[in-house]
C-alpha cells in the first residue's frame, strides 16, 4: 500500500506540470489577498464607528478589541434614536454594560441633560472616557467602573431612559429588568438588546413590553 500523509494525499503523488503549479500558487495568493482585504475591511469598519447626529455628529469613536464587547450597529442605533429623539432633550440617560459608550454618547450629542455610563471592564471605561473627551461631552457624563446590577441595586437616582446591552446568553437582562424598573422615572423607558430569540417577560412591575425590534 502507498503510505499517506495526514491530509490524505499520497507521498509519491506525481508532481503537477509547472504551469498548473504556478496557477495554483497564484490562486492561493489571490485567496489570501481577498481574505486579508476582508480582515482589514472588518477592522476598518469596527474602527469607523461614529456619532450619528447632534452636537458631536460624525466624530469618530474608539472601540474595544476582542469578543467581550459587541458594538451596537448603526442601523439599530439609528432606529433606537429615531424613537427617542422627541423626548431626549433634557433627559437623564443610563447606559448599562456601556462598552465604548456609543449609546450614551449618542444620547448626549442629541440633547440629553446627563448620562451615566456603567461597565466593569477597565478597557471599556478607558474607551468611554476617551470618547467623551474627544466628543467634548465629559461635563455631562458620569463614568463608573462597577457591576451594572450592583449599581441598579444601590443607586438612588432616577432615569428617563435606560439602555441594557449585556453579554448574550447569560440571562442578565432578566435579572436587570426588575432592578431597572425601580430606578426608572414615572415616564421612563427601558430598552434591552438581546439575541433575536431570547425570551423576556411581557411585564415587569408596571412596565410592559411596548415593541420588539429585529
Amino acid at each position: 500500500p502507498v503510505p499517506q500523509d495526514a491530509d490524505g494525499s499520497s507521498w509519491n503523488q506525481p508532481e503537477p506540470p509547472r504551469q498548473n503549479w504556478e496557477e495554483d500558487c497564484l490562486g492561493r495568493i489571490s485567496d489570501l489577498a481577498d481574505d486579508l482585504r476582508f480582515q482589514l475591511g472588518r477592522q476598518e469598519l469596527i474602527g469607523m464607528m461614529r456619532v450619528i447626529a447632534g452636537k458631536a455628529r460624525r466624530l469618530k469613536l474608539v472601540t474595544i478589541e476582542g469578543n467581550d464587547t459587541r458594538p451596537t450597529t448603526d442601523r439599530v442605533k439609528e432606529t433606537l434614536f429615531n424613537i427617542l429623539q422627541p423626548d431626549l432633550p433634557g433627559c437623564r440617560f443610563l447606559d448599562l454594560f456601556a462598552g465604548s459608550g456609543a449609546i450614551g454618547i449618542e444620547a448626549l450629542s442629541r440633547g440629553a441633560n446627563s448620562a451615566v455610563f456603567l461597565d466593569k471592564s477597565r478597557d471599556s471605561i478607558a474607551a468611554v472616557k476617551e470618547n467623551l473627551k474627544n466628543t467634548e461631552l465629559m461635563d455631562k457624563a458620569t463614568v463608573l467602573q462597577m457591576d451594572s446590577l450592583a449599581f441598579l441595586q444601590s443607586t438612588q437616582q432616577k432615569f428617563d431612559f435606560i439602555f441594557i446591552d449585556p453579554p448574550y446568553g447569560q440571562g442578565i437582562c432578566q435579572q436587570a429588568l426588575p432592578l431597572a424598573v425601580q430606578v426608572a422615572s414615572d415616564t421612563g423607558v427601558i430598552f434591552c438588546e438581546t439575541r433575536k430569540h431570547e425570551q423576556l417577560p411581557e411585564q415587569v412591575g408596571e412596565f410592559r413590553v411596548k415593541r420588539v425590534y429585529h
